[in-house]
């Protein structure tokens, strides 16, 4: 049986770091593909986990106005992905980087732009209050695993091609904003790998 959302903890994150470091990971390759990444970032907030999620601003060059998480395009400066990962969420909400730790690295996914993504998720360790960067965020917010693992909050969105193969990309409901896209295909994929939904 699945552990409920509430009972998550160092022991089941230590499971989830382990089926990570233990699968064939979908690492992408696609010739002239500029590389990015994302921090998919597990919060604890009364007993209960969330995902922290970012709304880019609207004066944005691409994706304007969309749900995300923090991240960003890989920089020559940057040791490797998941250093990305980090300084995006450094620059974007003011995340610490020694306040994150990091669980492992989740499936490549391509944009729509072309642009190839790694999602590295990490968990929170301490609060901390989130200053979004006005000229890239316009909002922060959380929702609970619980509620994007209730089917009733899980709706059709549409068919894509990608390296992979043709896979639906769902709409996630219950927060306040509609999760969609390349973000709700990385909520979709994590959330078998933390036991909150059947895949």
């Amino acid at each position: 049986m699945s552990e409920p959302p509430s009972m998550l903890g160092p022991a089941h994150l230590a499971v989830v770091r382990q089926r990570l470091a233990g699968r064939r990971r979908r690492a992408l390759e696609l010739a002239g593909a500029q590389r990015a990444a994302v921090l998919v970032p597990l919060v604890v907030a009364g007993g209960a986990w969330s995902l922290l999620f970012v709304r880019r601003a609207d004066t944005v060059t691409t994706h304007q106005g969309q749900v995300a998480f923090p991240g960003g395009h890989a920089e020559p400066a940057d040791a490797d992905i998941v250093a990305t990962a980090l300084r995006e969420a450094a620059e974007e909400i003011a995340l610490p980087r020694d306040r994150v730790e990091v669980v492992g690295l989740l499936d490549d996914v391509v944009a729509i732009t072309g642009v190839l993504v790694t999602p590295v998720l990490g968990q929170i360790r301490e609060a901390f209050e989130p200053v979004p960067d006005p000229a890239e965020i316009a909002l922060v917010f959380e929702v609970a695993l619980a509620t994007l693992a209730d089917p009733a909050n899980r709706s059709a969105g549409y068919r894509r091609p990608t390296p992979a193969g043709e896979i639906e990309i769902p709409v996630y409901g219950g927060g306040p904003e509609p999760i969609w896209g390349l973000t709700a295909w990385i909520v979709s994929e994590l959330l078998p790998l933390l036991a909150l939904a059947d895949q």
